[in-house]
């Protein structure tokens, strides 16, 4: 187990991992940033010591760090570290990158023990610590000292460790947005659909909150094919023509409806007669070739 963490990066992933590893018996040798205000706030939420400014030399005591910083700057941070000389033989260095390869840690190639990737495939709200619950994925890459460090951390955050190549990061990354920030988007549009009836913010996300939520757990339950439910799920054509004529006053809400209705109806029609299929497919698609 690695028996000490150096973070660079205090927002919202580094000061998150950080928190989990430390209540999770990890030690925090640190945590660095830019800014000595968020190098403060992130170190308190941790309970490390805070370092700002220039790189400090207390980076080589650690046994793994975990670059934590805006994908543009990982490599730049690496680079820093070696002209610096706060870099160990002994040290296993870690990016949170999700579309990223651990080439993005290229000038440490031959400095130190290892290099590579450790993704958490969890939303982290800009501005705040987020709790870390026992299983999460995490995606991990690199040599072999980087990708041992990468599942002691997460056995230590009780995650699961998936091996993402870097032939498979921009796939992986551009799925982990489709799931995540486009599904805040999504509930943003549906949000929007019940606030023209009348709802207040608050009470349309109530709502779509405890709906999202249930579907969500299903799927970690039972699986995404078997958590599908609703009208394209059980066949129903009126009802969804029914869903696009409401829209019919949000043209950009109706068009996400029906691509989405699309995908959906991919989903489902393996459970559905070819009647069914044919009729949500002029429903959802009516300017296509017949």
């Amino acid at each position: 187990m690695s028996r000490s963490v150096f973070i660079v990066g205090a927002g919202a992933v580094g000061g998150s991992i950080g928190r989990a590893l430390a209540a999770r018996g990890i030690r925090i040798a640190g945590v660095h940033c830019r800014s000595s205000d968020h190098a403060s706030e992130g170190a308190a939420a941790i309970g490390a010591p805070a370092f700002s400014g220039e790189l400090p030399r207390e980076i080589r005591d650690a046994e793994t760090v975990l670059v934590a910083v805006p994908d543009t700057a990982i490599e730049q941070v690496a680079g820093d570290a070696v002209e610096a000389a706060v870099v160990s033989a002994e040290q296993v260095w870690l990016h949170c990158a999700g579309g990223l390869s651990a080439e993005a840690l290229a000038p440490l190639a031959g400095r130190v023990r290892g290099t590579g990737t450790l993704h958490p495939a969890m939303a982290f709200p800009r501005g705040r610590v987020t709790d870390i619950p026992p299983g999460v994925g995490f995606a991990v890459d690199g040599d072999p000292a980087a990708i041992e460090a990468a599942n002691e951390l997460v056995d230590a955050l009780e995650g699961i460790p998936v091996r993402v190549g870097p032939e498979r990061r921009a796939a992986y990354h551009a799925a982990t947005v489709l799931a995540s920030n486009y599904l805040v988007a999504l509930l943003a549009e549906a949000r929007a659909a019940l606030t023209a009836t009348g709802l207040s913010d608050r009470e349309a996300e109530r709502l779509l909150a405890s709906l999202g939520s249930s579907a969500l757990a299903a799927v970690s339950e039972i699986g995404i094919d078997s958590a599908l439910t609703g009208p394209i799920e059980r066949g129903d054509a009126t009802t969804v023509e029914h869903h696009l004529e409401a829209l019919a006053a949000s043209p950009d809400a109706q068009s996400l409806y029906r691509e989405l209705g699309r995908a959906t109806l991919r989903v489902a029609r393996d459970d559905l007669s070819e009647d069914q299929v044919d009729a949500l497919s002029r429903i959802l698609d009516p300017d296509a070739d017949d």
